[in-house]
């Protein structure tokens, strides 16, 4: 008998309306956020200071879905179980 089990990582979901709401600039830096990095940028809704800000994934990401996994049984003959 053989087997195999593949899975995925779990899916978290991004929240451009967090990101936004932070003064995130949209472009890569969404893109860091959802690969699970944490960035620095200058805060869109604050143009007077000028300040960096760092954000962290978890104040812009959703739980998702818990990934998906898949078993791959190869049994020749049920006389294996016995």
């Amino acid at each position: 008998a053989c087997s195999y089990i593949f899975t995925s990582p779990p899916q978290n979901k991004f929240r451009p309306d967090k990101a936004k709401a932070l003064g995130i600039p949209p472009g890569p830096l969404y893109g860091q956020l959802k690969s699970g990095k944490e960035v620095t940028y200058i805060d869109l809704n604050d143009s007077k200071s000028n300040r960096e800000k760092t954000a962290r994934p978890e104040q812009v990401l959703d739980e998702g879905s818990p990934g998906i996994s898949v078993a791959v049984l190869y049994v020749p003959t049920f006389e294996v179980f016995e």
